[in-house]
């Protein structure tokens, strides 16, 4: 519930961009609002690195409960806000409150698991994660047949409200031998800790150039349907059936990290994600960057599982050998890979000129510097 809480906060509202538009005087088909993405993802790229330091210091619980209460007071803001610029600062106020839940639910699998296991349980939870888009522009288009685009935040603000009354129910996993002080130089040790393994570090490189990939997608995702597939009215659909195919498929990485180990199945799904780029980028140049639908999108979804495999393949690795300062490791890698992949995503976004090739050609690009991260660790974890 937690990780799904952000998920939540980026997709039910983009079926509402026409109406925020129209409503902030904002031109038709702007990428402004795109804005309202890439500020939340930025502040959840920021938050993450004192809330990774909390977390080692007061434990899990109470980080991720404070957490949730920043995300429902912005979510409330961002109802309110009565123009584009006091959105986006509400917004990115939500990313710092979203920053909680994701680091701390990170540190809590870190504290209980390991190896496969961890994988395995990583993948469930990111399918959570993966599978809220499924439906959430279903949600975000039914409620505003019920009202204006503020009552699709006023769902948000609910949701995060009954997480932070569920998450009472959760045990503290953080031992109290692992409690680090807010001390510069036990803070400076965390950090030289995770720095020092190589696996770590091209991981989170290649987490931060496949999330680039993914929020082009999720920021210009109304765009690239409406301008370039002409299929504005069924956005809601196509977008949960690309998710649906993401969750289904990190849910049975999850079986087969079990099955085959963790690094057999990071290789497979990398190699699987790398091919099928390639594909959709030569698709795209044959067609002049305007593929019939009915090709582009089955090979999407395959890509977009793909993905969904990879990803939270690549953050178990990285996190394999940091347990001992698991929140601030799950800190910096969320940090780094968001606050890259906001810039990326932002660069994609400013990129689209009515065609899918900017988005294809930054998939197949973070897939092949994935692949030269995975090449560079050996299959051997190792410390720089």
């Amino acid at each position: 519930m937690a990780m799904g809480s952000m998920a939540l906060a980026i997709d039910i509202m983009l079926p509402a961009f026409p109406e925020i538009r129209a409503s902030m005087g904002v031109a038709e088909g702007s990428a402004q609002v795109g804005r309202l993405v890439t500020a939340f993802f930025l502040g959840v790229a920021v938050g993450q690195i004192p809330v990774g330091l909390l977390c080692d210091r007061f434990g899990r619980k109470p980080v991720l409960r404070v957490g949730m209460l920043v995300y429902t007071v912005a979510a409330i803001a961002s109802m309110l806000a009565p123009n584009l610029l006091v959105m986006t600062i509400a917004r990115f106020v939500w990313g710092l409150g979203s920053s909680a839940p994701r680091v701390a639910t990170l540190a809590i699998v870190r504290d209980r698991y390991a190896g496969s296991n961890m994988a395995r349980v990583m993948s469930m939870i990111m399918a959570i994660f993966i599978l809220v888009p499924v439906v959430a522009p279903s949600i975000g288009a039914s409620l505003l047949w019920f009202g204006s685009w503020r009552i699709v935040f006023g769902f948000c603000a609910t949701a995060g409200l009954i997480v932070f009354i569920w998450a009472g129910r959760l045990d503290e996993t953080l031992d109290q031998a692992n409690r680090r002080p807010l001390r510069i130089r036990p803070v400076l040790a965390a950090g030289r800790e995770v720095f020092r393994h190589r696996t770590t570090v091209m991981y989170g490189l290649a987490m931060t150039a496949l999330m680039g990939a993914f929020t082009g997608y999720i920021t210009g995702a109304e765009r690239i349907f409406d301008e370039g597939f002409r299929v504005k009215e069924w956005f809601p659909a196509i977008f949960g059936l690309c998710a649906a195919g993401m969750g289904v498929a990190t849910f049975v990485n999850s079986r087969i990290v079990q099955r085959v180990g963790l690094r057999r199945a990071l290789t497979r799904s990398i190699t699987a994600l790398t091919l099928l780029s390639m594909v959709l980028v030569a698709l795209a140049f044959v067609t002049d960057g305007t593929p019939h639908l009915g090709v582009f999108l089955p090979l999407w979804v395959l890509m977009a599982s793909a993905y969904g495999q990879s990803m939270p393949n690549f953050n178990s690795a990285a996190m394999e050998p940091v347990g001992a300062v698991a929140g601030t490791a799950a800190a910096l890698l969320g940090a780094f890979s968001l606050a890259g992949g906001s810039v990326i995503g932002a660069l994609i976004d400013h990129a689209f000129d009515g065609t899918v090739r900017p988005l294809v050609i930054a998939f197949a690009s973070a897939a092949l510097i994935a692949v030269c991260c995975l090449i560079v660790t050996g299959p051997k974890v190792t410390r720089i």
